[in-house]
């Protein structure tokens, strides 16, 4: 009961969030609903790489349909990023008290990173669901036999590259460390009576072998966004340690004593398992890479750290409330829980903000030009902002890029940067005929909306005040910070 409060309370603030936003809501909206476009067999720009079925596909169909792109993609992102707290409960439950549990559905329910994803998308947060379901199931199963936990296993292992693809490689990373663990620890304990492993595996094997025949059947929609692939590996290292100021590093202030406490003093092995998936989470996020397959890999597993560190603080607090103090337990639990509910919403508008990649300026934009030539491509100078154009208006938009772009998308940089005048020593009407775009919509606040964003690639100085003096556009729409051009070759073709 307690749980379902919970839930029904976190749904309704992050309801509460997401439709009081004016406009479109963060960066991969517009990739999920190409997404849903393609599984409608309605999707004729090809702009996003093929996403499985489920990713989010035609779980997204029902909400638009009934609500609308905008309304019906807020309410699924609300109902579903509330996904985590059943593996949350479930795990905890595995080594700690009911009160430990709900204490740590209730600081998930509030943790900053679900506030990041509850505005830029749901979807990781529905793989790590399926993880956390996949080493619960994997405990229980050890422990005895279960039908439940049976099907549970084959459905998370199986279902999980059909929703998330970093999911899936990290399902694949830390589901070993966690069946590695409980051996580990088994062949400690048989020498005191535990069960032989044998019997375990035998109750393991079967779902972990169909689970994994499901979850290959996900193979052909990986096959063009593997690693090393031209249109994901931008020009740098492979993999590469984070920097000494990452966030990244100050985690491991929380991860590592936590993983440590757990491994040393935990009762059972799933006390201690729960050590090793911290820490080897942790681990994930201490590395970056410039191919985006492996990068989302890394920058996932920071996500989904908090699966595993709010049941294990949780088991901490429980275990010491005697000794600290029933009144000062409390006490600390309220001011904790206060200080994340007030950063979970700051973040939430904080990230809305700067992740907005269709402002209601844009929304306007993008009417006036689907009312004035329907089918004519739209570049723009934000990859997500293109998602968005490529979803809503079903026309191919390219974009800028804020770095040296990967090789499958060089030429369209160029032809792109060429047409808004930045480059001195190029042929306009060349670029104009291999692009092929008719009008050029520019965001002004990009790329400079937020700190760590770097200037878009290739950019002269001034850019904008440049790409309003080339005598090639003309600006046909100009809202708040958008503003539209008609490239003129558009009319001489």
């Amino acid at each position: 009961m307690l749980l379902a409060l919970i839930a029904l309370a976190a749904f309704a603030l992050r309801l509460s969030l997401t439709l009081s936003w004016d406009g479109y809501l963060g960066v991969d909206g517009g990739a999920y609903l190409l997404s849903r476009n393609a599984v409608l067999g309605d999707e004729p720009t090809s702009a996003a790489f093929p996403r499985p079925p489920l990713a989010p596909g035609w779980l997204l169909v029902p909400f638009t349909s009934w609500l609308g792109d905008d309304a019906g993609y807020k309410v699924w992102q609300s109902a579903f990023s509330l996904l985590p707290l059943i593996p949350c409960y479930l795990l905890t439950r595995r080594f700690a008290s009911h009160n430990a549990a709900i204490t740590a559905c209730l600081f998930l329910s509030v943790d900053p990173f679900q506030a990041m994803l509850l505005v830029n998308g749901a979807v990781p947060l529905m793989g790590f669901t399926l993880i956390g379901l996949a080493v619960w199931a994997t405990f229980k199963l050890w422990e005895g036999w279960s039908w439940q936990a049976v099907i549970t296993l084959i459905l998370s292992i199986g279902l999980t590259p059909w929703v998330h693809q970093s999911s899936a490689a990290l399902l694949i990373m830390l589901l070993p460390v966690a069946l590695v663990a409980l051996m580990w620890h088994n062949r400690k304990a048989a020498a005191v009576g535990a069960e032989k492993e044998g019997q375990q595996w035998r109750r393991l094997a079967p779902p972990y072998l169909l689970g994994g025949a499901i979850a290959f059947t996900a193979l052909p929609w990986y096959l063009g966004s593997l690693p090393g692939v031209s249109s994901f590996r931008y020009p740098g290292p492979l993999i590469y340690f984070v920097s000494l100021g990452d966030y990244a590093i100050f985690f491991a202030g929380l991860a590592l004593p936590l993983a440590w406490v757990l491994y040393r003093t935990g009762e059972t092995p799933q006390h201690r398992v729960f050590g090793w998936l911290i820490f080897a989470t942790h681990i994930i996020t201490l590395f970056l890479s410039y191919d985006e397959p492996i990068l989302n890999i890394f920058y996932r597993a920071r996500h989904l750290l908090a699966l595993w560190l709010y049941p294990g603080i949780a088991w901490v607090l429980w275990r010491y409330w005697a000794s600290i103090g029933d009144k000062f337990m409390k006490m600390g639990l309220a001011m904790s829980f206060a200080s994340l509910f007030i950063l979970h919403i700051w973040i939430f508008y904080d990230q809305a903000r700067t992740s907005q990649m269709v402002s209601p300026a844009t929304a306007h934009a993008l009417e006036y030009l689907e009312a004035t030539n329907p089918e004519a491509r739209i570049a723009t100078n934000a990859m997500g902002t293109s998602y968005w154009i490529a979803a809503l208006n079903q026309v191919p938009s390219p974009s800028l890029f804020t770095a040296r772009p990967p090789e499958a998308f060089q030429q369209a940089d160029a032809d792109l940067r060429c047409l808004l005048g930045w480059v001195t020593d190029c042929q306009p009407v060349e670029a104009y005929r291999r692009l092929g775009v008719e009008y050029i919509l520019i965001d002004e606040r990009f790329p400079w909306h937020h700190r760590q964003t770097a200037r878009n690639y290739g950019a002269p100085e001034h850019q904008w005040e440049v790409t309003a003096r080339t005598p090639w556009l003309q600006r046909v729409f100009r809202q708040s910070q958008t503003v539209v051009y008609e490239v003129a070759y558009a009319k001489a073709f």
